[in-house]
């Protein structure tokens, strides 16, 4: 993902709740709108991406990943190793995975989880993003398992740190009172 991939994005915490909907709401229209990547506020560490992974259902899906969008980069041991088991169709004449992919059956994956690719297997998880001046782990906003989970986590988040605060305050009158 290039920098002209990269929308960043100032998000204001302070908001109340519902304002803080609509900013999250409004944000994600504009990344799917533009067809982006949707940062989310977390840093970009594997054991987060894998957390994120593992929240991401694509029971319901329809497999868009699969059918739409630019073909996928493969990695030259990936690319040969599927060349070989499942004979030379489906890939472009540079190593890449052409959509919509031959191995998607039923909408899922009919390949074997060893013989995935790594682009595959990471999906929805994008490089790039920025959120108030760090960087982020981003998600595809054509998934919308990963939408669903990026507005609940910017919401969690949200609800945390208004707990926080309060926890803060209450602590200062406490000590207040006791002086």
């Amino acid at each position: 993902m290039s920098e002209k991939d990269i929308l960043s994005t100032p998000i204001d915490w302070s908001l109340e709740w519902e304002d803080f909907q609509k900013q999250i709401v409004f944000m994600i229209k504009n990344y799917r709108e533009a067809d982006k990547a949707v940062p989310l506020p977390l840093p970009m560490r594997m054991e987060i991406a894998c957390a994120v992974l593992s929240a991401i259902d694509c029971n319901d899906c329809d497999a868009r990943c699969c059918k739409v969008g630019n073909d996928a980069i493969l990695l030259p041991e990936e690319y040969e190793n599927l060349k070989r088991k499942y004979e030379d169709r489906g890939f472009t004449s540079d190593g890449k995975l052409r959509f919509p992919c031959r191995f998607l059956l039923n909408n899922r994956c009919s390949i074997h989880k060893h013989d995935k690719p790594i682009i595959c297997d990471s999906f929805p998880i994008q490089s790039g993003g920025n959120i108030n001046g760090f960087d982020a782990i981003s998600v595809s906003s054509k998934c919308p398992s990963a939408m669903k989970y990026a507005r609940k986590l910017y919401s969690q988040i949200w609800q945390s740190r208004r707990a926080q605060d309060k926890f803060k305050h209450s602590k200062r009158v406490v000590n207040d009172i006791k002086m």
